[in-house]
């Protein structure tokens, strides 16, 4: 009976992580929360520059700064493959394209009224293990 609810669990949770539910912090997105965690707000400006958006949080005691990044960009890659004989030859031809990596960072920051930074978010917001914000600076000086 408890194999059988273990494995429901394992299935579920690797139904969550394949679909893309869950999202999780890359390295470097956990080591700017911790270092960013209790610092003022005039620090993350200074570092990110002015915010891009500003707004009150729900509950109206904080306020939250977002950046965007657009971190998309263009590859040559290989889409397809093809292999046939002719007479004695086998022939492989390849297939090459320009292929877009939609990609984005927000970084978001939330702030109570003493101007301290309580909360520290930098995501895509889409995917899990994201790697939009891989060539941001994320971590303070």
């Amino acid at each position: 009976m408890k194999t059988t609810t273990a494995m429901r669990a394992a299935l579920v949770l690797g139904a969550a992580l394949l679909t893309g539910c869950v999202s999780m912090p890359t390295l470097p997105e956990t080591i700017a929360k911790h270092k960013w965690q209790g610092r003022s707000a005039e620090e993350a400006i200074r570092f990110f520059g002015r915010p891009m958006a500003m707004e009150r949080s729900e509950d109206g005691q904080h306020a939250v700064m977002k950046w965007y990044w657009d971190t998309s960009y263009t590859r040559t890659e290989l889409v397809g493959a093809s292999q046939e004989r002719q007479g004695n030859v086998l022939v492989n031809t390849s297939y090459w394209d320009d292929v877009n990596h939609v990609k984005a960072c927000i970084v978001t920051v939330t702030v109570d009224k003493e101007k301290r930074i309580t909360r520290f978010k930098a995501d895509n917001g889409k995917m899990l293990l994201s790697t939009g914000c891989a060539g941001v600076k994320l971590v303070p000086p």
